[in-house]
């Protein structure tokens, strides 16, 4: 890929090309952009850098289950002590069933994980759960 120094930018041979060289060339691309894709190794280098959809999934599955005001007083509730549903449901101001949903969002995300005692179900934080909210703890 070589910059031409024009707004369309990029120079490249059909056979190098990437998808995103494909459309950059249909572009209007400010020169800035252009230099700066060049300079960051050209659009290979800037596609390699680009998790793959499964990993984009997996880590926007884990930020929706901390965007959430429910869940995220029950992990700060969690930092303190163990707790069980019923003093979590009394904290979250929440039904049964919407309580539920949320334990199994953060349980999935590994954020949190529950234990059985007798007939009792008991959660704690985990330390991934931990670091996801270390950095807002008042």
């Amino acid at each position: 890929m070589k910059y031409s120094g024009d707004y369309k930018g990029f120079v490249v041979s059909k056979k190098t090309e990437t998808p995103l060289d494909a459309v950059l060339r249909k572009m209007d691309v400010p020169q800035q952009v252009s230099r700066g894709i060049e300079e960051a190794g050209g659009t290979r280098s800037l596609e390699s850098k680009i998790p793959g959809p499964s990993r984009v999934k997996a880590m926007a599955r884990y930020h929706k289950a901390l965007s959430d005001e429910i869940r995220l007083k029950l992990l700060f509730a969690l930092t303190v002590t163990e707790m069980c549903p019923c003093v979590l449901k009394t904290i979250s101001g929440t039904s049964d069933s919407k309580l539920s949903y949320h334990l199994k969002v953060l349980e999935s995300e590994g954020l949190i994980v529950a234990k059985r005692v007798k007939n009792w179900r008991i959660y704690s934080i985990t330390d991934t759960g931990r670091k996801s909210i270390s950095m807002h703890k008042r």
